[in-house]
C-alpha cells in the first residue's frame, strides 16, 4: 500500500498499483479483515482516480460495509474520502446524501483526532459545502479551519486557512480583506514556490483585481506566467477576459478561437468548471452564439452547483448565471430567464453579493434586449440595484463594463 499511496499522492495512480492491491487481496488470509477492509478503501480510491468509477462504487460499499461492521475508524475514514474523489459533478437529488457523509467525516476524523485528518476533513467540507451553497456550513468549516491553526501550530494549516479565509472575503465582496488574507496566507508559507500556494495567490489576485476593474495592471504578469508555464490551461481564458474586459476584443478572438479549434477539450480535473465559466464570459462578450451552443452543453451538468476553483482557492457564484449568459447569447430567452432566476437565489443563500450583482446586470441586459411588455421596467430595477451594489463594493469591473456598453449604443 506504501508504493501505491505514494503513486497517488503525485498524482499517478496507475493500473500497477491496481494490480498490486488485488494481488494483495488475494493473498490474504479470512482472519486479516482490518487489512482487507482498508486494501479495499485503497483499490477503490485507485480505480477512482483511473477512471473505473463503477467498479470503485462497488469496491467502496464492500470496503464500508467491512468497515462498520469491523469498528474500523481508520479504515471508514479513508472509504469517506472516497467518496469525493470523482470529479463529476453532483446532481441536485445527490446532496443529502453527500451532506450526511461530511457530517460523518467530520466525526469520524474528530474522534481519530489527528491534525491532518481534520484539516483534510474541513477544508473538503468547506469547498464541498459552498458547491451546494450551504453557506452556515461552509463558514462553519472555515472558522474549524481556524481554530485548527491555533492548537496544531501548523504552518500548512495556517496557510490553508487564511487561503479559505480569503475565499470567503471575495465571496462576499471584502475586496481589501481579502487581498490581506492573500497576502497573510503567501507569506506564511514554508516554500511560495510550490505551485499550489503560487497558483491560489495569483488566482486570488487575479479575481480581486478583476472585480476592482485593475486587470491591467496585472495582464504582463498573466503573459509571463502562461508563457513560463503553457500547461495552466486555466490562464488562457483568464488572459482572454483580460483582453475581452480592457474591451481587446480581436485579442480575446485570437485566444478564443485558438481553444475553440479543439471543440473545448478539457481535462476533467479541479480547473475544468471555472475554465467553462471563464469561457463562456469571453463567449458572451464576443456574442458568439455558434460557439455559446457548445459551452451551454459542457456547463450544464454544473447548473445546479456553485463553480469552484479547487478547495480554499475560489467561488465564482452560481453556475446557473454562467448558463444564462450563454442562453441570452443564442437569444434563448426562456431559458436565459430561468438560469438567471436560477442564479439570483443561489448567490443569495451564498450571500455572494459581487456575483449577485453581476447577475442582476446580465439578467437586465438580457431583458432589454428580449424587449417584451414589462420588460424595460424591471431591467431599470435589477440594473439599479446591481450598480448601488457595485458602488457599495467597489466592483470597479462591473462600473467599467457598464459606461463601455453606454458608449458603444
Amino acid at each position: 500500500m506504501d508504493y501505491v499511496d505514494a503513486q497517488q499522492s503525485v498524482g499517478l495512480p496507475s493500473r500497477e498499483g491496481i494490480a498490486l492491491i488485488e494481488e494483495a487481496l488475494c493473498a490474504i488470509g479470512p482472519a486479516e479483515a482490518v487489512l482487507r477492509c482498508r486494501l479495499l478503501g485503497g483499490l477503490g480510491r485507485s480505480l477512482i482516480l483511473v477512471g473505473e468509477e463503477d467498479r470503485a462504487a462497488m469496491v467502496t460499499r464492500e470496503a464500508r460495509t467491512m468497515a462498520e461492521r469491523l469498528g474500523d475508524q481508520r479504515g471508514l475514514l479513508e472509504v469517506l474520502r472516497n467518496e469525493f474523489l470523482s470529479l463529476a459533478p453532483p446532481s441536485v437529488s445527490e446532496f443529502d446524501h453527500r451532506r450526511q457523509l461530511l457530517h460523518q467525516l467530520y466525526q469520524v476524523s474528530e474522534a481519530e483526532g489527528h491534525a491532518a485528518d481534520l484539516q483534510y476533513a474541513y477544508s473538503l467540507g468547506a469547498a464541498k459545502f459552498l458547491e451546494m451553497a450551504d453557506h452556515d456550513d461552509f463558514q462553519a468549516a472555515v472558522r474549524r479551519l481556524a481554530e485548527l491553526v491555533n492548537t496544531t501550530q501548523s504552518s500548512i494549516m495556517r496557510w490553508q486557512a487564511l487561503c479559505a479565509q480569503s475565499m470567503e472575503a471575495i465571496l462576499h465582496g471584502e475586496y481589501p480583506l481579502a487581498e490581506r488574507k492573500a497576502e497573510e496566507a503567501v507569506s506564511s508559507s514554508p516554500d511560495t514556490t510550490v505551485g499550489s500556494v503560487s497558483g491560489i495567490y495569483g488566482m486570488q489576485m487575479f479575481t480581486i483585481r478583476r472585480e476592482q476593474g485593475r486587470l491591467a495592471e496585472i495582464a504582463p504578469l498573466v503573459k509571463r506566467f502562461i508563457s513560463e508555464r503553457s500547461e495552466e490551461a486555466i490562464w488562457r481564458p483568464g488572459l482572454m477576459l483580460i483582453a475581452s474586459d480592457l474591451g481587446f476584443h480581436e485579442q480575446a478572438r485570437t485566444h478564443f478561437e485558438a481553444m475553440a479549434q479543439s471543440d473545448f477539450a478539457l481535462p476533467m480535473d479541479a480547473k475544468r468548471a471555472i475554465t467553462l465559466t471563464y469561457l463562456a464570459e469571453v463567449c458572451a462578450g464576443l456574442g458568439d452564439s455558434l460557439r455559446a451552443e457548445k459551452l451551454y452543453e459542457l456547463l450544464l451538468p454544473y447548473r445546479d452547483l456553485a463553480i469552484l476553483a479547487g478547495p480554499a482557492t475560489l467561488c465564482c457564484g452560481a453556475g446557473a448565471h454562467y448558463l444564462g449568459l450563454l442562453s441570452a447569447t443564442m437569444s434563448d430567452w426562456d431559458s436565459a430567464e430561468t438560469h438567471f432566476k436560477a442564479s439570483l437565489a443561489m448567490n443569495e443563500r451564498l450571500k455572494a453579493w459581487p456575483r449577485l450583482a453581476d447577475t442582476r446586470f446580465e439578467y437586465a441586459r438580457m431583458l432589454l434586449a428580449r424587449d417584451r411588455k414589462g420588460d424595460s421596467v424591471l431591467a431599470a430595477e435589477l440594473r439599479s440595484m446591481a450598480i448601488a451594489a457595485a458602488e457599495r463594493m467597489g466592483m470597479g469591473g462591473l462600473l467599467h463594463r457598464r459606461a463601455r456598453l453606454a458608449v458603444s449604443k
